[in-house]
């Protein structure tokens, strides 16, 4: 097994601002999953392509232990992959062509309170790989926001929406969410107030099951 520390100063949608109502995964679709700190408690959808003028887009997680209950908990990363619909069908547009063999890029942690505030305060995740996959030991650092996604990618012109999906398994006391961001361009650092990036969807809250689980967020 080997340990890999990402550095790249990334902030996604840890902060979000305005929400959908609509969602349509397997979780039970109620509020009482999600961590009581998150600004997202259940699956939200504003936007399926980016605002006009913005070209690009990027898949990410956010992982947290939950607190409301006493035990080890642990996230494990098959894979990641953001989607946008070309023609009628799915392409895959980042997935698992990651060092790492899971379509993972970016990551780091960020304070529960107040949830996720300022890159000052971000410290780096340290995640264990082994083959093709990755583990995530939350209840190590159960003050934290986990928070990693997939490399930041142009959105073909021809696209009509994007999706991501992910394949995790849960156990113990773990909570998942899956969602994506739009961004102005490729390239962009993250600044204030959304001018760089804005979320444009989000999966319900899902915790342990202690099998292997496909999670979606934003498919048409």
């Amino acid at each position: 097994m080997k340990k890999i520390i990402f550095c790249v100063v990334l902030l996604s949608s840890c902060i979000l601002s305005e929400y959908g109502t609509s969602g349509n995964n397997i979780s039970d679709g109620s509020s009482s999953i999600a961590p009581p700190e998150s600004p997202a408690p259940v699956a939200f959808y504003n936007m399926g392509l980016p605002p006009e003028g913005w070209t690009s887009g990027t898949l990410w997680v956010i992982a947290v232990h939950d607190t409301r209950k006493e035990g080890d908990s642990s996230l494990e990363i098959d894979w990641v992959r953001f989607y946008c619909m070309v023609n009628g069908g799915p392409v895959i547009v980042s997935g698992e062509t990651s060092s790492n063999g899971t379509g993972t890029f970016w990551t780091g942690s960020w304070p529960r309170k107040p949830w996720c505030r300022g890159n000052e305060n971000r410290e780096d995740m340290k995640i264990d790989f082994t083959e093709n996959t990755a583990l995530l030991p939350l209840n190590k650092r159960p003050d934290r926001v986990w928070h990693f996604g997939g490399k930041r990618v142009v959105i073909p012109n021809n696209a009509s929406s994007c999706y991501s999906e992910a394949r995790f398994k849960l156990t113990g006391n773990a909570l998942v969410q899956l969602g994506a961001d739009f961004w102005i361009d490729e390239k962009s650092d993250w600044c204030p107030d959304h001018q760089c990036n804005t979320a444009a969807f989000g999966s319900d809250w899902f915790k342990a099951s202690d099998e292997w689980i496909i999670i979606t967020a934003g498919k048409p």
